[in-house]
């Protein structure tokens, strides 16, 4: 037999309904179930059980404390309904794509010490004399193949050794975010010692050693790497046509729990008469996602989870990002922020190598690739070889602007 001893104490009005609401709420919803679903219940019985109990706590509740907590019951009763969440999606197509090499605008303090020794330089301090020279290009043809038996230095670098020394960046401040979770870049068991940036915008000690690899190429910094021509490049280049989905929004300053998926895209953008990308466009997307994350917004601030991604881009194609995370803030035409992640080193040099013997840049744009390829993996600082406890990969930042547009999938294209 069940007993019940009640203790009623006299209270105020309100008081009294606050109180008997939370109790009617116990009672009537959050009163655990767990004996119910262990014990091979069908699921209706359970809820026929749940209800029962419900009504039972609401009468014993009026009983005791009689009309003035009628209108705390019906209220407790109202929460029993649950309520449905409304929830939307934002659109975003990528306008602009910045490899943030220069984020405070000096070259004297991010390379105090000049730009990158290119093959040429190298070529002429390893045969010095005129001499040694025409005999070198006697024997071998290509000022590249500078190793001891010919052997070229863009598909061969460690055959070739460097008199010159590779220059990377020394300023203290770049775009970036915490990738390895520590204050001094110490070593962790998935990265390596390295050197810690402090933040453009903040204090914050943040990763990015992929700056400090390109920051001194400045014929590449200042050419093909230019926010200019990279903006060019994004409004031209089907490769470069990137459609973002955040689902599940609830509010778009604060939304705790939302997916962020990538897409490529198949259609132009459009832009007004100053080369401006218009904002609210359809965009169609093609192809299986490039990337999905868990993220969150606060105040506005859009951060995702680290997920491996691929992230198309010119000269460099299908580029393949481990841990990528997004940084965004929202606003009622567009995002803008910091894409940051780890670029892995080898796929970094297949398209550093091959840039600069297939085509004539690396006379201009590329350091010798002997020590290039020596400084990338001097460098790398995430993914370490458990075995060999060489890191793989590289942390990068990139700014990333997008405007609004309406995402349009094949099959919602179809249906209409």
């Amino acid at each position: 037999m069940l007993s019940m001893t009640f203790s009623v104490r006299p209270v105020g009005r309100s008081k009294d309904a606050s109180s008997m609401s939370q109790l009617v709420g116990y009672l009537g919803k959050n009163q655990s179930d767990t004996s119910l679903a262990t014990t091979g219940v069908p699921s209706r019985a359970v809820e026929s059980m749940k209800f029962r109990r419900s009504i039972l706590g609401l009468a014993i509740l009026m009983l005791v404390c009689g009309h003035q907590c009628l209108d705390a019951c019906l209220a407790a009763g109202s929460e029993l309904q649950a309520t449905p969440v409304n929830t939307h999606t934002i659109g975003l197509v990528l306008s602009n794509f910045d490899w943030a090499m220069s984020p405070i605008k000096d070259e004297k303090a991010e390379c105090p010490e000049g730009p990158i020794h290119n093959n040429r330089e190298n070529w002429e301090a390893q045969f010095p004399s005129r001499s040694a020279r025409q005999e070198q290009l006697n024997k071998c043809w290509r000022i590249d193949n500078r190793g001891p038996n010919c052997e070229n230095g863009f598909f061969n670098p460690e055959a070739v050794s460097d008199p010159l020394p590779f220059r990377e960046v020394q300023s203290p401040v770049a775009y970036g975010v915490d990738l390895d979770g520590t204050l001094d870049g110490q070593a962790t068991a998935t990265t390596c010692e390295h050197k810690k940036f402090r933040n453009v915008k903040s204090d914050e000690k943040v990763d990015n050693q992929l700056f400090r690899f390109f920051g001194c190429h400045r014929n590449l910094v200042n050419n093909l790497f230019s926010e200019g021509n990279t903006r060019k490049y994004v409004q031209a280049g089907i490769i470069n046509r990137l459609l973002v989905e955040i689902s599940g929004v609830t509010d778009e300053q604060n939304s705790p729990d939302v997916e962020v998926t990538l897409y490529r895209g198949s259609d132009q953008l459009l832009v007004d008469s100053i080369r401006k990308v218009v904002p609210w466009q359809s965009q169609r997307a093609i192809g299986k996602s490039l990337y999905h994350a868990k993220g969150r917004i606060t105040n506005g601030q859009l951060v995702t989870y680290p997920a491996d991604a691929v992230w198309p881009q010119t000269y460099i194609g299908m580029q393949r990002i481990r841990n990528m995370t997004l940084h965004l803030s929202l606003s009622p035409s567009g995002a803008e922020g910091i894409r940051a992640g780890y670029v892995e080193v080898d796929q970094l040099w297949e398209w550093y190598s091959h840039f600069g013997i297939i085509t004539s840049a690396g006379e201009v744009y590329m350091a010798s690739p002997s020590s290039a390829y020596a400084a990338l993996r001097r460098l790398a600082d995430g993914y370490k070889d458990p075995q060999a406890g060489q890191c793989t990969a590289l942390s990068s930042a990139f700014k990333v602007e997008f405007v609004r547009a309406f995402v349009i999938h094949p099959s919602e294209e179809a249906g209409r």
